[in-house]
């Protein structure tokens, strides 16, 4: 196993590899499949090693192909693979970081132990929210009473004109209209290459909606669309939502959204990953305002 084994990911190699992930115990979005292929070719290119039972995800910058990092293995049976051997993969790969090892991993593997192989650093503004779907289907309870009333607010204000409808890939133009509309209305400091990889990403997960086995909901006011929301699975358990927008100045939309969303997660899912905050404080005061149940950190290994 070496560098020269690499290959190109494909869209496809979804329903090869689907296998890999569904055991999956590594609880950050970056280890859901759909995503991976879906964020393929906007900053990084994706590459794949397969070993026997394991699945090695690369991701490769495009723009600067010496800026690489391996994802942790997956594994079939999943299992957590000791510091030793992610050490001894990297070194056959010829990869000297693994992002995104969640706080699991390290509770698992034990610092002292991983510190033998590996620099360790957090990787501040990536840290996940985990929560219950349950509790963002219902909002049941005096912590919730704020969501509720703006809720309340929004849809009395518009009972009459609002429509949900299923997300799916003949909603490209619609949606690729609004996310310009939503971008050129942010008043927040976002880069414009980072902007243009997300638009790029949304795109690629709508034009491969079905394959990818994504969901979603989009809100239309007098049949113009004003937000969306998508996502996929993670893993058995757990459901991640990779893209929310809304447009803004209109009071109780991202919480209806939200609301909405989470009621067409299928039952099987207990948990709602909604990402990190990028470090960005508002992200992360919307986030909190939620109440997660966890907040996972994520690491990244550095070969010795």
């Amino acid at each position: 196993m070496n560098a020269l084994s690499l290959t190109k990911l494909k869209t496809s190699d979804f329903v090869r590899f689907e296998k890999f992930f569904k055991k999956n115990k590594y609880n950050l979005c970056e280890y859901s499949l759909s995503s991976i292929i879906f964020w393929d070719n906007c900053i990084n290119d994706i590459f794949y090693n397969t070993d026997g039972d394991k699945l090695f995800i690369a991701e490769v910058g495009i723009e600067n192909p010496l800026k690489k990092r391996l994802l942790l293995p997956m594994t079939i049976p999943f299992k957590f693979l000791s510091p030793e051997e992610l050490s001894d993969c990297a070194k056959k790969l010829s990869f000297h970081y693994y992002y995104y090892a969640p706080q699991d991993y390290l509770n698992n593997a034990k610092i002292e132990k991983i510190e033998k192989y590996f620099n360790i650093y957090e990787q501040a503004g990536y840290a996940d929210y985990i929560y219950k779907i349950s509790d963002l289907a219902f909002l049941e309870g005096r912590k919730y009473s704020k969501k509720r009333n703006l809720i309340k607010q929004f849809v009395k204000k518009n009972s009459k004109t609002v429509q949900i409808a299923p997300l799916e890939n003949s909603s490209l133009k619609d949606i690729m209209d609004m996310f310009d509309r939503w971008k050129n209305r942010q008043d927040i400091k976002i880069a414009e290459e980072t902007l243009e990889c997300e638009k790029k990403a949304v795109q690629n997960s709508l034009e491969n909606f079905k394959l990818l086995k994504m969901r979603g909901i989009q809100i239309f006011i007098d049949g113009s669309l004003i937000a969306f929301a998508m996502g996929s699975e993670l893993n058995e358990t757990t459901f991640c939502l990779n893209f929310q927008k809304a447009l803004p100045d209109m009071t109780g939309l991202y919480q209806f959204l939200d609301n909405e969303f989470a009621k067409i997660i299928p039952q099987k899912y207990i948990y709602l990953n909604k990402e990190n905050d990028l470090g960005k404080e508002g992200l992360k005061k919307a986030k909190l305002s939620y109440y997660p149940t966890e907040i996972i950190k994520s690491y990244i290994l550095e070969v010795k």
